[in-house]
């Protein structure tokens, strides 16, 4: 359980809504809202979904210990209590292919939990109004001391997945000084006792935001086909893995806006997953969608059009040329660069019979990182680059 004041940070998001210039060469995605979700899940924090609609989540740490089945449309249909175990921070479920659910309570905001856990209910279609669970306890075999030094602020997690044999568990990198932006992967046996909880892999999420780079949820797919990992503000789709190592699979990173307190993700199907968020200031909890199958086909598209536009720079006199192919076949495009603050310096609205522009030296005022976008309102076009200036 975490307590994030989105409010104090979103201001930072303003720049990137008005000219998604900091995020270049990440798709920027918005998902489709489903529903708001009932008050009692105010602090939504896991998520499955018990095909074919039915929906199921929980809230986080100080909690009643208590599973909700939800439709799509809001009203609460069962509750299952938890009878032998608290809800001192849960954090995610999640299925296997037996049908077994899980329930991570490792949450561990301060650092200093020595009684991690999951709990596995057989057989969780079937379960009443009351269930009691089973105990896989565990530690992580690289945390010595409770709390750990400030560059070692990693043994928090928020994000699991149930996949053969295993258990991973993906820690939530927040507040790491200095901040790396990374989860850090761990396995453990899908067994009842208390285990050693191994590294097995660290990816890097975003080492330059927290609210990018820490991650919350995390699912695979029922073919187990694709694993996505979910963080405020980004997804990360893996596909084309053999095994169970999906992390050396193909990977595709999208930036989600608005950026939300968002908690928990799973696969409805092979192509659709849902995501919640917890309620926050002026934003109530609310499940969302998106379409990975269409997400594939629209990143193909629009990896054909990054194609047809390049950057050079002219060794003559330092000016940036910007080339648009004529393949492209577009009426008009608007080109606006930023200075490496974020700053806009630069707007123009590009004819068709003009692909060819030239940005003087004159813009370029500092050495440094700057951004230019390309984006057309015609067919939801928008192209993000950077421009690295040296006099």
């Amino acid at each position: 359980m975490r307590s994030v004041t989105m409010k104090s940070v979103l201001w930072m998001c303003i720049t990137c809504l008005y000219s998604n210039f900091l995020f270049a060469q990440n798709q920027t995605l918005t998902p489709r809202r489903v529903q708001k979700l009932p008050s009692i899940l105010k602090e939504s924090s896991g998520l499955i979904v018990q095909p074919p609609h039915l929906i199921w989540s929980h809230n986080d740490g100080d909690n009643e210990p208590m599973l909700y089945q939800m439709d799509t449309i809001g009203n609460i249909l069962k509750k299952v209590l938890i009878k032998n175990q608290t809800n001192l921070d849960w954090e995610e479920i999640c299925l296997d292919t037996q049908g077994h659910l899980y329930i991570g309570d490792f949450g561990n905001n301060n650092y200093t939990r020595q009684d991690l856990a999951i709990y596995k209910i057989l057989n969780f279609k079937d379960s009443d109004s009351n269930a009691i669970v089973t105990r896989i306890g565990f530690r992580y075999e690289d945390q010595m001391t409770f709390p750990p030094a400030p560059s070692q602020l990693y043994f928090d997690a928020e994000a699991m997945i149930a996949y053969s044999d295993s258990i991973y568990i993906f820690t939530k990198d927040f507040n790491t000084q200095p901040y790396t932006g990374a989860t850090r992967i761990y396995a453990i046996p899908n067994q009842v006792g208390n285990h050693i909880a191994k590294l097995i892999h660290v990816f890097s999420t975003d080492n330059g935001w927290n609210f990018y780079g820490a991650v919350t949820g995390a699912a695979i797919s029922p073919d187990h086909k694709k694993a996505v990992l979910l963080t405020y503000g980004r997804l990360f789709v893996f596909s084309d893995f053999t095994g169970k190592e999906f992390w050396k699979g193909r990977v595709q990173k999208y930036n989600i806006l608005p950026i939300l307190q968002r908690e928990a993700i799973t696969f409805v199907n092979n192509c659709e997953v849902y995501m919640s968020c917890e309620s926050e200031s002026s934003n109530p909890a609310a499940l969302f969608s998106l379409d990975l199958c269409q997400l594939e086909s629209d990143t193909a598209s629009l990896k054909t059009k990054m194609a047809a536009i390049k950057a050079t720079s002219n060794p003559i006199d330092s000016s940036i040329i910007i080339e648009i192919s004529n393949d492209f076949k577009t009426n008009n495009f608007k080109l606006q660069v930023a200075d490496p603050a974020g700053k806009t310096i630069f707007r123009k609205t590009i004819a068709l019979e003009e692909r060819k522009i030239i940005l003087p030296n004159a813009l370029f005022l500092t050495n440094g990182v700057y951004f230019y976008t390309i984006y057309s309102d015609e067919d939801d076009f928008n192209f993000s680059d950077k421009i690295s200036i040296q006099k």
